[in-house]
């Protein structure tokens, strides 16, 4: 069926798409509760309009944004996955490896100018592929009178690249006051994406007795260095969570819980790549939160 997405951020450009698409996917069942699936995907997004000025410039904190948006014509994509089940009474395990084609994929491109002491942004359009991977696995260890206690592994990562040659053009006029500052600048065709997510590295111990459960865990975000032109690298860290509930369930489906939480127990420094704030602002620190929780 067409699904009608609507753009509405203040940054981005408000495109009403229409996207329609057909997947046929192929299952093979395997022995030993195990399956292999193959999903091919074709698409194709409706011509769309822009409901606003042909060009706007915003100012968005730490950056200009230009939007020369007369986008129009027919886009498309292809995807191809290939995903992996199995499951026994110890181990859950999926994966899947992906690569999508877009026909002018839009995305915020950095120009290189800089006006008002800011960097100007400006979006564009272009063909591009993402290829990536994800993983995850669930190891019931034990079930007893101690408890239930779980392990998860996980991890995914993804690669988005332009798929041209060579460079492009673009002009930008700038408002400065009573006038605008004209500019220019080579965008490149090919290369990395712009504020991309880093590969994840992550586990979880979580244990459940009667009324109580309880889990630990730890996420390593890579340093991410793939990146576009001007666009800077952005260090890797760690996170480390916490997590303890007791849980009273009542009649109807109704329930509440205490539970004490713990964020960033390390107090790393951490900054989001896929963040357009990211040189201002950080996650949060250690951190621990105590509440009540109530479902009715």
């Amino acid at each position: 069926d067409a699904v009608q997405l609507g753009i509405t951020e203040s940054f981005a450009p408000k495109l009403p798409v229409i996207c329609d698409g057909k997947a046929v996917r192929l299952l093979l069942d395997i022995p030993d509760q195990r399956k292999n699936s193959l999903l091919t995907v074709n698409g194709d997004l409706l011509p769309f309009r822009c409901h606003q000025s042909p060009c706007a410039v915003s100012v968005i904190l730490d950056h200009t944004e230009y939007r020369n948006i007369q986008f129009q014509g027919s886009k498309g994509f292809q995807r191809v996955e290939l995903g992996l089940h199995a499951h026994s009474d110890r181990v859950q395990l999926s994966a899947a490896l992906y690569h999508t084609r877009f026909a002018d994929y839009i995305y915020l491109a950095d120009t290189g100018v800089v006006e008002h002491g800011t960097p100007v942004r400006a979006w564009t359009q272009n063909d591009a592929s993402f290829s990536g991977a994800e993983a995850e696995a669930t190891f019931h260890l034990s079930h007893g009178n101690s408890g239930d206690w779980d392990l998860r592994l996980f991890g995914d990562i993804v690669t988005a690249k332009l798929d041209g040659h060579g460079t492009r053009q673009i002009h930008l006029d700038v408002p400065h006051g009573d006038h605008a500052h004209h500019h220019h600048a080579d965008l490149p065709n090919s290369g990395y994406l712009p504020r991309i997510a880093p590969a994840r590295l992550g586990a979880d111990l979580r244990w459940s007795l009667g009324n109580w459960r309880a889990s630990a865990g730890a996420t390593h975000h890579a340093r991410q260095d793939k990146v576009a032109d001007n666009e800077a690298i952005t260090a890797g860290y760690t996170l480390v969570n916490a997590q303890l509930a007791w849980r009273a369930d009542g009649d109807d489906g109704k329930a509440w819980e205490v539970f004490l939480d713990g964020r960033n127990l390390t107090d790393r420094l951490a900054r989001q790549h896929t963040s357009q704030l990211r040189n201002h602002t950080v996650l949060p620190g250690r951190g621990l939160a105590f509440g009540i929780r109530a479902w009715f």
